[in-house]
């Protein structure tokens, strides 16, 4: 599998193993996943708790705690609008947002905020003057909120728990409220179908069983046709401790998990895999190999699945976990499928590369790759203008109106199916590959992969997987998430599009073009940016699109290659563009303009037929189609709440589509787009209503509104057509994700924290 020093998260560490379904048999590409409706749990223990603890987790007992709020403050920006008001005359308070979330006691006194053991009062921003330093609870973030002029220190947070919820999932035993148990206090053994939960260790996200130790489950797999099965355990790294009545975190926890695998014949058990994590793992890592099951080929088997504790003898905190489990070698199981994979480029404005017509040599490996193998869609919109709510249309061909994730932390929404999860019930492998940020699996989105890591940032190498997909085609059809930052900001100093006849030498020559130095003081009127800086900043962008064509570029010449005799559909993309000063802005998620709204959108269908359609088309497409393209070539049913359409048949030459921000919309229907929502900042205002003709004035400089009455109308009433038609998920804003301090800070480094977005 994937090596530490390629990918940071795809982790291959060898251990010392012995050589270590669907029915009728069971050949490559099946997992023990496949199987659990006949898998039988032999043993799973009440708790992984120690007995204190335990006793009041079972009782639902509220438990004082007393926790540290993250390791720091998270730096939101300016103060929000509706505390403004509320601010002296020259108050320059900044807002902040503490993490984690935190699971209160039902019907407890809010949380509070407490420094040197001493309370702090509760801002009420609607009856109190502004103290100077403030602190609020939002119940429907579970987040506390301050202002100050700078970030505060040393403040704890102090509430009653929610034992229920403070253990979450992990503790499978504990009742729910209200819920009826044994006369031991607890719930009966789960179902084999219920351990199965997406778990994070360290980068990666799997889907796993959660088998607690001690724990056994007998999986049967028929007549093996494989020859071996890879495996990927690991040890959750979450532990608590009782102290002076207070329950904390704990970084002592699990001493160590013995993982066993046994094949099962009639009445005689072979151990054909047995290793130890030690506590140095828990938390930290998957560790992944590989069982030979050759000895055992055309014979009626069972696997059994066994965890035992450390040397302690005890099990506390001994959250293990296995994932992969999937049988390798054989014939694969015949879908009749192409494989699919799905390349995000964050922040890629489609007129900077060659094939959509950019005169700079930015990405010229992609281009030469379209022109013989893809169609490329020269009039492609995203679903919004920055990536949450673009990148989750994305993934799951809804409108943002649908899924309602407008805003920081919101979270993908959980009724709503993704393309992987509708691949993988269709029997694909899938995986994903992400430098992180937005796309973190606290925000949902490793849901429906088997193995989705997330690196951190700085974009590995993507010719390694070219070796790895090289494993998976012998497997049946898989599924493959990419996702780099490599044109997004901030742009390092990169020599290869500066001018050679002049050179620039500006301050701006040796310093990265980040948020907090550049971007964000020249958004707020602070900074000023003459015509050679912005030019500079412009052939930086450039040099982001010229190292994600150097990442992207090698790894389509290479698939092609690898999978010249197979069937597979890649569609290219990105989530939004980029504004470079086209009205008066820099960076990406404040409007609705066409700089951030056309992003590419190139397609390579399977098979010869697919390259003979190779070139260029003209009609109106969308981000929200590439979900329904995809299951239209995968044959699979395309739900009837998607907007879209397959991109594979005849495209209509008129249809609305629509673009959101949480303060604006957008439609544009034929040749004339809709901007609804006012905004303001000091160096640039929107109308609550702009109008404009983009063939005519395709830069989206002159305003018709006040001209054009009758097509205002006639837009908007295509909008509400279109609102009535896509109904949201849920009520209010969307789900919200709980993210790390760590994830906080990688946010804010890519601009998003500090805009609150």
């Amino acid at each position: 599998m994937f090596s530490r020093a390629e990918t940071l998260g795809f982790l291959s560490l060898s251990l010392a193993l012995a050589a270590c379904g669907r029915e009728p048999g069971a050949g490559a590409g099946v997992t023990l996943f496949d199987r659990l409706a006949g898998a039988r749990l032999e043993s799973y223990p009440e708790t992984s708790l120690p007995p204190e603890i335990a006793a009041l987790a079972i009782e639902r007992a509220p438990m004082r705690s007393l926790e540290i709020v993250g390791d720091e403050w998270i730096y939101a920006g300016i103060a929000p609008d509706r505390f403004r008001s509320r601010l002296p005359p020259g108050a320059k308070a900044t807002f902040y947002r503490a993490s984690p979330r935190i699971h209160r006691a039902p019907g407890s006194a809010p949380p509070r905020p407490v420094r040197d053991g001493r309370p702090l009062a509760a801002w009420d921003p609607e009856r109190d003057p502004y103290p100077g330093e403030a602190f609020w609870w939002d119940e429907g973030e579970r987040t506390l909120f301050a202002l100050a002029a700078s970030m505060p220190e040393g403040v704890r947070v102090e509430y009653e728990a929610d034992a229920g919820a403070e253990f979450g999932t992990l503790e499978m035993r504990l009742p729910g409220p209200g819920e009826a148990t044994d006369r031991r206090g607890s719930r009966p053994p789960p179902e084999p179908r219920d351990l199965v939960r997406q778990i994070q260790i360290g980068p990666a996200s799997r889907r796993c069983l959660l088998l607690p130790a001690p724990g056994a489950i007998t999986v049967p797999l028929g007549r093996l046709e494989a020859d071996g099965i890879r495996l990927a355990i690991g040890v959750v790294g979450r532990a608590w401790r009782l102290a002076e009545g207070r329950v904390e975190a704990t970084s002592e926890g699990s001493d160590g998990v013995e993982f066993s695998l046994e094949v099962l014949e009639g009445d005689r058990a072979e151990r054909v895999s047995r290793a130890f994590l030690s506590a140095d793992h828990a938390g930290e890592e998957f560790v992944e190999t590989s069982v030979d099951l050759r000895p055992f080929r055309g014979r009626e088997i069972a696997l059994r699945l066994a965890t035992g504790p450390g040397p302690s003898g005890n099990a506390w905190f001994d959250y293990a976990v296995w994932g992969d489990l999937r049988l390798t070698g054989g014939e694969p199981r015949a879908s009749g499928r192409p494989h699919v994979i799905l390349v995000d480029l964050d922040t890629l404005r489609a007129d900077r590369l060659g094939c959509y017509g950019y005169d700079r040599p930015t990405s010229p490996r992609i281009d030469a790759w379209a022109a013989a193998n893809a169609v490329v869609h020269l009039d492609a919109w995203a679903a919004s203008s920055w990536t949450l709510p673009s990148t989750i249309s994305m993934r799951t061909g809804l409108a943002v109106r649908q899924h309602r994730a407008f805003t920081l932390p919101s979270a993908m929404p959980a009724e709503a199916s993704t393309l992987a999860t509708h691949l993988r019930s269709a029997g694909y492998a899938t995986y994903g590959l992400t430098e992180g940020a937005i796309l973190v699996p606290a925000l949902g989105f490793d849901r429906g992969f088997d193995h989705y890591v997330v690196t951190g940032g700085g974009a590995p190498d993507w010719r390694f997987l070219l070796e790895k997909i090289g494993d998976w085609k012998g497997e049946g059809p898989f599924y493959l998430f990419l996702n780099t930052y490599a044109t997004h900001a901030p742009y390092p100093p990169d020599e290869r599009f500066e001018d050679p006849e002049r050179p620039y030498a500006g301050w701006l020559a040796e310093r990265d073009i980040d948020y907090e130095g550049v971007i964000e003081p020249y958004l707020r009127g602070d900074l000023e940016l003459g015509p050679e800086e912005r030019e500079h900043i412009s052939r930086r962008y450039d040099a982001g699109v010229a190292a994600m064509d150097a990442l992207v570029g090698p790894f389509l010449e290479g698939l092609e290659e690898l999978l010249h005799d197979q069937e597979f559909l890649l569609v290219l993309t990105s989530d939004h563009g980029e504004e470079l000063f086209d009205h008066e802005r820099l960076g990406h998620g404040h409007s609705l303009y066409g700089e951030l709204l056309r992003v590419p959108l190139v397609v390579r269908y399977p098979g010869e037929a697919g390259r003979r359609r190779a070139g260029s088309r003209e009609e109106p497409a969308w981000s929200l189609d590439i979900v329904p393209t995809v299951l239209d070539v995968a044959r699979l049913p395309v739900p009837d709440l998607l907007p879209g359409v397959s991109l594979r048949g005849a495209l209509p030459r008129t249809r609305a589509r629509v673009a959101r921000t949480h303060e604006q919309t957008a439609i544009q229907l034929d040749r004339f787009k809709l901007v609804l929502g006012a905004l303001h900042s000091p160096r640039w205002t929107a109308e609550p209503e702009e109008l404009y003709d983009v063939l005519e004035d395709p830069r989206e400089r002159r305003n018709l509104a006040p001209e054009r009455p009758e097509i205002v109308r006639r837009l908007r009433e295509s909008l509400q057509r279109f609102e009535e038609k896509v109904v949201p998920l849920a009520e209010g804003d969307g789900e919200i994700g709980a993210l790390s301090p760590e994830e906080w800070r990688r946010l804010r480094e890519l601009g998003y924290v500090d805009r609150g977005r």
